[in-house]
């Protein structure tokens, strides 16, 4: 799995940085981010399955597992599943699923005639799809019509209490960075440096595809606002500047609030200008 590390925290945002999973051969198309600040991630989703021979004789066959969602609008089939596959087979078969993450399959009951096992929704939060079971291929050895199979959600599962989630796809134009939310009129400006403490140069902010002039590495609330006020696009702008955390490597962070309204609708995030940084 992916190793996750936190970069620059404070108070009101948190840089994540993670390695790039293996794609097992596959293009990995987009990542799904969840967040929470409660304690636990919410209750795990569980859920039933159950076949049986009503005369007592012994279930022979396979089985294919079929799991929909509705948001989605699709549904998927498991490969055949032998009636007597161990709880580790049943999971390497469902885990094959695109519409869903992991799930850890336990078997309660393995006899003759019934079979009964336990799907545990490892990271899906929340309500999920539906389970159910294609057993066309599953006879009792009385050769009667008398199978019947079952698939009931035992816990549906809920998120925490204070939960956010986002997708994002794969593009190589965002240089392995992402904005998770809505851009807002308050942003927060926080600059990171791989090596030493900056003690010197300047960089240039750009909105919307303009550059701002020269802005001092440890610019002050004042030469900020100057620098932003400068932009064809704002009008007026309150900079709170304070202390950034030592991991920065530079003086200031800054608190930006665009007093005026964005002409276009939501204000675009604020970017550095790459080609005249340092």
């Amino acid at each position: 799995p992916p190793s996750l590390t936190a970069g620059t925290v404070t108070k009101s945002r948190a840089e994540v940085q993670f390695t790039e999973p293996n794609a097992n051969g596959s293009d990995i198309l987009s990542y799904k981010f969840e967040w929470t600040t409660s304690d636990s991630f919410g209750s795990l989703a569980k859920a039933t399955a159950r076949v049986l021979c009503n005369d007592g004789s012994e279930l022979l066959g396979f089985y294919r597992v079929i799991y929909g969602h509705e948001k989605l609008s699709r549904d998927e089939k498991s490969v055949s599943i032998d009636i007597r596959s161990n709880d580790a087979e049943i999971s390497l078969a469902l885990n094959t699923f695109e519409l869903l993450n992991e799930v850890e399959v336990s078997i309660e009951s393995n006899e003759t005639s019934e079979v009964e096992w336990v799907v545990t929704f490892l990271y899906d939060i929340g309500p999920i799809g539906t389970l159910s079971l294609d057993t066309e291929n599953i006879r009792c050895q009385s050769e009667d019509p008398v199978v019947e199979s079952t698939v009931t959600m035992t816990e549906t599962g809920s998120p925490p209490t204070d939960y956010g989630s986002k997708e994002i796809y794969t593009n190589e134009m965002l240089c392995g960075s992402v904005h998770l939310g809505e851009f807002s009129a308050v942003q927060y400006l926080s600059l990171v440096a791989s090596s030493g403490a900056v003690t010197g140069g300047s960089y240039q902010l750009m909105l919307d595809g303009e550059s701002s002039n020269c802005i001092p590495f440890d610019a002050s609330e004042s030469q900020m606002e100057d620098a932003l006020e400068g932009l064809a696009l704002v009008g007026a702008v309150e900079v709170a500047a304070s202390a950034a955390p030592s991991e920065s490597q530079f003086p200031t962070e800054y608190k930006i609030m665009f007093k005026d309204n964005y002409a276009y609708g939501d204000w675009p995030s604020l970017q550095i200008n790459p080609a005249n940084f340092g």
